[in-house]
């Protein structure tokens, strides 16, 4: 997997690699979506790559704009690592999407943080001050007030904002915020691009200006 390339174009269709750097998708069923098509501007993909790669090279802050419009990216290959008769290797799925859902995705859609539970804010608000040992009594107590712990702590790490390590819940970014907006909903997301607080800002504005 290593060896295929960061970005591949043809014509106004390209192929994106999801490695982070900068696209990532969760994973599904095991296995991680690793390169991922898209009908966005190939010159802002490109840019973004650059960027990406300047930007963690050199420790600099790009032109990044408001982040709050994000580029498609559709189902490709996907694969998760393999050991087999000793051997390490890779296991590859392909995903064919029709030619209508493709052609009914837009090229890019508007960013939004993740909607949570009261319940789940509370966790988020104390991963903010220090990590969370799941076999603490407090937490099994207040997890089962909600739902099973199985399942509350699975809904913790399906926000893709938290990693479990044996019995410990850790937030997997420095910046990760959770906010209550006026209309009742409880947000989390990452911030290191500044692009929560922006999201924040023009819905608070929509809000007095509703007023």
């Amino acid at each position: 997997m290593p060896s295929f390339p960061q970005l591949i174009i043809c014509g106004e269709y390209s192929l994106v690699k999801a490695n982070g750097r900068p696209y990532l998708i969760p994973m599904r069923e095991g296995y991680w979506d690793f390169m991922l098509s898209s009908q966005a501007n190939p010159v802002l993909l490109l840019l973004e790559f650059i960027w990406t790669k300047l930007s963690i090279e050199f420790d600099v802050g790009m032109p990044w704009g408001d982040d709050l419009e994000q580029e498609r990216l559709n189902e490709f290959l996907r694969a998760k690592p393999l050991e087999k008769s000793g051997q390490l290797g890779w296991m590859y799925k392909y995903d064919e999407l029709s030619k209508k859902t493709l052609e009914d995705r837009e090229a890019s859609f508007s960013w939004a943080p993740i909607e949570i539970s009261s319940s789940q804010y509370v966790i988020f608000t104390k991963l903010a001050k220090a990590n969370i040992d799941i076999s603490d009594p407090e937490f099994i107590t207040f997890a089962e007030d909600s739902s099973s712990k199985e399942t509350f702590i699975q809904s913790i790490i399906d926000t893709n904002l938290v990693s479990l390590e044996g019995d410990i819940l850790k937030l997997i970014s420095n910046d990760v915020i959770a906010a209550v907006v006026p209309d009742g909903r409880f947000l989390v997301a990452e911030n290191n691009s500044g692009r929560f607080e922006k999201w924040l800002d023009e819905l608070m504005a929509g809000f007095i200006a509703k007023k």
